[in-house]
């Protein structure tokens, strides 16, 4: 009866941490304190944590589609980079698309996003930053107000007429 309890009170415990494992995420269950900044342009730099500098580490990169596209406003990076021993941060660069000044003409500054992800060797999340960009410009309601002058015409004036 003893061990039947016991294998009963092991089989509960282990549906209630798999239930606070999954409610927490992966981002609770890791050490995070990791950081992603966008400091210029389309640059963003990886910066770990004080207790791992002395250690050789690598971690993953990668961006993310929000409201902008990969392969239109900007190219799509998934990569690795690695901290040498005394490496505080690392910088990458990802490539933004400048489109032509009619791609957006009639669009008043567009804004677009994409995330710039950071994940440990197995996948789980460390890091994120958000980029946005504006496609587009503000244009002027500036338009030519041309003068139309309408004739109309009698149907039974001998003109042949689609009417």
């Amino acid at each position: 009866m003893q061990r039947l309890m016991t294998k009963k009170l092991n089989q509960v415990l282990a549906v209630v941490l798999t239930i606070a494992a999954l409610m927490t995420g992966q981002v609770a269950m890791a050490a995070n304190t990791w950081t992603v900044t966008n400091p210029t342009g389309s640059t963003f730099r990886i910066t770990r944590p004080d207790s791992h500098v002395g250690t050789t580490e690598t971690v993953k990169y990668r961006t993310v589609s929000l409201s902008a596209y990969a392969g239109q406003h900007y190219t799509a990076v998934s990569d690795e980079v690695t901290f040498d021993v005394n490496d505080t941060y690392k910088e990458v660069t990802v490539s933004e698309t400048t489109p032509g000044t009619n791609a957006y003409k009639y669009q008043d500054g567009t804004k677009r996003k994409y995330r710039f992800d950071v994940t440990d060797q197995g996948g789980f999340h460390l890091a994120h930053c958000d980029r946005e960009i504006t496609t587009g410009t503000r244009f002027t309601n500036s338009y030519v107000n041309k003068s139309v002058h309408i004739v109309s015409v009698p149907k039974n004036m001998g003109y042949n007429t689609l009417w």
